[in-house]
């Protein structure tokens, strides 16, 4: 059985169930997405303990940084440009 699980393959399964378990089924799956959103928050939590990491970082360095940014992206863009 391939690893990935389509939302109709998941949802067909569903429908196969006796109305009593049914209960028992939505349980566990909001559980799932219980645990996703926590964990979506704890993930917020951490990227925001970086915010202010640059607040030191010279002009200079940041203009560099920006523009090698700006370079990165145009030239990736130019690439994909070409692929198709």
């Amino acid at each position: 059985m391939p690893s990935i699980i389509t939302r109709d393959k998941l949802l067909n399964e569903i429908k196969l169930l006796p109305n009593e378990m049914l209960s028992d089924v939505y349980n566990f799956i909001h559980s799932f997405r219980l645990r996703t959103e926590e964990n979506s928050i704890e993930d917020n939590d951490d990227i925001m303990s970086f915010s202010g990491g640059w607040r030191d970082l010279d002009n200079k360095v940041f203009e560099d940084l920006l523009s090698d940014i700006e370079e990165r992206r145009s030239e990736s863009f130019i690439n994909r440009r070409e692929k198709w």
